[in-house]
């Protein structure tokens, strides 16, 4: 496109509606600016003319401010016949076009983002202007994540007549509940709108979704809804935020925007607490049945240790001490300690029941495993340190044993401790993750996994398995407000988990041609499959054997499960659960690259 209009060259289209925008060139300085037409001049359009009105009200009012996150027009008139207004160009996406394309940023994007229109708002509610249309489709923001604010509709005090109608659904999604009841709209409801924007920011989708009648209805009679709900990678703490910049009261929301996004930065630091006292042990897929104090695994037939604690029988016959049993389960008279830790709660079941403990030593908490010897490698433990040469893998998204104390038929492994939810806590929660969630989880460990099997050892030996990947060894905590995944367990499991869901039939069938990052690689994609459908790929019967399940039963295509998952990504895990030594995606750096290319389109 290389139209003419005035002094004005047109350069490309910009976005159609109601009236037209162009990037444009100002051919007498050479500047990129942003021209909007307004209609013929020959043409009698109230909306036009109330268009370029108010456009001129909020460039006189708020020019004068300075404020650089506010985008207003400099320029109203006519020029070749068409009304127009001219801005400054900024070169970026609109909030809500970068939503729909990319899904909701971190929650640390998503606060950056927010602080900076709260400024523009606050700039704005200093001279008595309140903009009309606050919301993703008014916000800009560029490459470097500079957010503006369009300046272009306005009700303020001096001029309530600018108020009226905007036609559109998506409006009405960020809309405060007193704009439906008077045209006299306050500076209390552009902060409500900010907070509805920092919503979508942070899941994706405005606060009540649907139909206009919907969304009145939501915004006049609903609760305001918990981001930590819709998006799991949120904390918990911006639930708070959002309920008191959504309340129904104005007087009850933040007096500033700028309190509204100190709320919402600090809630980043915030993170979740979701561990349980010592005896009340987390849901699990078999919640029905009750976990053995000593290994985690569920008890079918178990015996009675004390008082009325579980333990399995093989735990029984494998001789775990009774006064072990008693402690694991504690409540019985004050602190537990066991081998100079004390235990303060418990985290998890699985492969040896874990424990939040203090060192009586240092003082520092860590996490403490029960584990059984049988579950440990016997060159480690033939070894003076057991897991001694893990002592220099480092990785952000990899829990490695500290120290191994051994305590009768089992070991006691320390390592740090994460506070947080594991994925399957997740999963049974929320019943599955979108795409974006799934895979953002995923690729970190995935990273940690092809770092984990280039590690050269002590012993000359190069690389780390784990062996035993399911859904409750990922662990999602916060940092700095950034959701992270932790792979635990990581170099002490002897043989891959029994549990045949996230089993490899190569391991049961052909061993010898199964290598062990092979079987990492594959229990990742499962418990990917497992993320995005809330089932693992193949389902155990109960009571039939573990190895005969795994070879009876092959792994369920993704999209016979959840249609709505795309083909590229589904055709990558598929791939990558083909039960056959040797064929398919085989190394965690070779699934990382795929979903990489499935998902985002680029291999970075």
């Amino acid at each position: 496109m290389d139209a003419q209009l005035g002094r004005y060259r047109l350069l490309r289209r910009l976005g159609a509606g109601r009236f037209d925008s162009y990037e444009a060139e100002d051919t007498t300085t050479g500047h990129r600016v942003l021209l909007r037409l307004l209609g013929r001049v020959d043409r009698s359009d109230p909306m036009a003319l109330r268009v370029q009105k108010e456009a001129r009200i909020l460039a006189r009012l708020l020019a004068p401010t300075g404020e650089p996150h506010l985008v207003l027009a400099d320029e109203v008139g006519e020029i070749d016949g068409w009304r127009y207004l001219r801005m400054p160009f900024v070169d970026g996406i609109d909030l809500d076009t970068m939503l729909d394309r990319g899904g909701p940023p971190s929650p640390a994007r998503a606060v950056h983002i927010v602080g900076q229109i709260a400024a523009a708002l606050d700039a704005a509610h200093t001279t008595d202007a309140v903009l009309r249309d606050v919301s993703p489709g008014k916000i800009l923001v560029t490459r470097d994540d500079v957010a503006y604010l369009v300046g272009q509709s306005s009700v303020s005090g001096t001029d309530s007549e600018a108020s009226g109608e905007v036609i559109g659904r998506r409006f009405y999604d960020y809309l405060a509940p007193e704009c439906f009841a008077t045209p006299d709209v306050e500076a209390p409801a552009n902060r409500y709108s900010l907070a509805c924007i920092l919503y979508a920011c942070l899941t994706g989708a405005p606060p009540f979704p649907g139909t206009i009648e919907q969304q009145v209805t939501g915004h006049l009679t609903k609760d305001p809804p918990k981001p930590s709900a819709a998006n799991p990678l949120v904390p918990k703490a911006f639930d708070e935020v959002v309920a008191r910049g959504m309340a129904k009261d104005p007087h009850s929301r933040y007096p500033s925007a700028a309190e509204l996004a100190a709320a919402a930065a600090a809630a980043l630091s915030a993170t979740p607490a979701v561990d349980s006292p010592i005896g009340d042990r987390p849901q699990t897929r078999q919640s029905q049945s009750t976990d053995c104090v000593a290994c985690g695994r569920s008890v079918v037939e178990g015996t009675q240790a004390g008082s009325g604690e579980h333990i399995c029988m093989d735990c029984r016959q494998r001789g775990l001490p009774r006064e072990l049993v008693r402690r694991l389960v504690g409540g019985h008279g004050g602190a537990v300690t066991i081998a100079g830790y004390t235990l303060l709660n418990q985290v998890s079941g699985g492969s040896g029941p874990a424990f939040r403990a203090r060192s009586q030593h240092t003082g520092e908490v860590c996490a403490l495993r029960v584990v059984p010897r049988a579950a440990v490698a016997p060159e480690e433990l033939a070894k003076p340190r057991p897991f001694g040469d893990l002592a220099g893998f480092r990785h952000a998204n990899a829990v490695t044993p500290r120290a191994a104390l051994p305590v009768g038929e089992f070991l006691l492994v320390v390592t740090e401790y994460w506070p947080g939810e594991t994925i399957e806590q997740l999963v049974l929660r929320l019943g599955s993750l979108t795409v974006r969630q799934a895979v953002s989880l995923v690729l970190p460990c995935l990273d940690a996994l092809t770092y984990a099997h280039g590690f050269p050892r002590i012993d000359g030996s190069v690389g780390i398995m784990h062996r035993n990947i399911t859904p409750t060894k990922f662990v999602l905590t916060w940092s700095g407000g950034e959701p992270v995944t932790k792979l635990v367990d990581f170099g002490f499991a002897t043989e891959v988990s029994v549990d045949p869901s996230f089993t490899p039939r190569p391991q049961v069938t052909e061993p010898a041609r199964a290598p062990a990052r092979d079987v990492d690689t594959w229990q990742m994609a499962a418990c990917l499959y497992y993320m995005l459908t809330g089932t693992p790929p193949r389902v155990a019967a109960v009571g039939k054997d573990p190895a005969d399940v795994v070879m009876s039963t092959m792994p369920v295509p993704i999209r016979r499960i959840d249609r709505n998952i795309p083909r590229p990504v589904a055709a990558v895990i598929d791939e990558a659960l083909i039960d056959a030594p040797h064929i398919g995606i085989q190394d965690a750096g070779h699934l990382t690259l795929a979903l990489r290319k499935a998902v985002f389109g680029r291999h970075g």
